[in-house]
């Protein structure tokens, strides 16, 4: 309301197939966090406006992603992710070279990380062959949150209009 050009957190603005969480959280990695903006000047503002820490991207600020007409050895992460199509070039930037391990498979080849990262359903992340990293999958998924929370707010405002005729049905019971 204060900041009505912030869009949100990076994960608020994706929608991902469930079984896909972990693995486009755990590529994402901090930028989970990051607030999106629509401009440069107004995450400018937001700064200097806040003394909170606060990593920012601006969505004005976004080059545009030259076509690749690379072929990956792998399934794009990024056919996983639905979102605004400015969100999926920022998307492109971050993990547009990301490719999803096969199903059962623990680690990519060693002859395929020439021009990709790779990320398991698991969480696991191999980048060219000398960043790992794995986040928790027992944890919940950011990405998820958002959902879950519109979830729970139907579900009591369900509860809620429940209770309402339970206290009419009372009511009137007792008079």
């Amino acid at each position: 309301e204060h900041f009505p050009f912030i869009l949100g957190m990076l994960a608020n603005l994706i929608e991902v197939q469930e079984s896909y969480n972990l693995a486009v959280e755990t590529a994402l990695g901090e930028f989970n966090h990051y607030l999106i903006v629509d401009s440069r000047k107004n995450a400018l503002k937001l700064i200097t406006d806040t003394q909170y820490k606060l990593s920012i991207i601006a969505l004005d600020s976004i080059p545009e992603v030259p076509s690749d007409n690379r072929t990956y050895p792998g399934e794009s992460l990024l056919s996983f992710v639905t979102c605004d199509s400015k969100i999926k070039e920022l998307l492109k930037i971050l993990i547009g070279n990301v490719c999803l391990l096969p199903e059962g498979q623990i680690e990519p080849d060693t002859d395929k990380f020439t021009h990709c990262d790779w990320v398991g359903n698991t969480g696991k992340y191999f980048s060219q062959g000398f960043i790992i990293k794995r986040w928790n999958s027992g944890s919940v998924s950011l990405i998820s949150q958002q959902q879950k929370l519109e979830e729970l707010n139907k579900d009591s405002q369900r509860v809620e209009k429940q209770l309402q005729k339970l206290k009419v049905n009372l009511e009137a019971e007792i008079n």
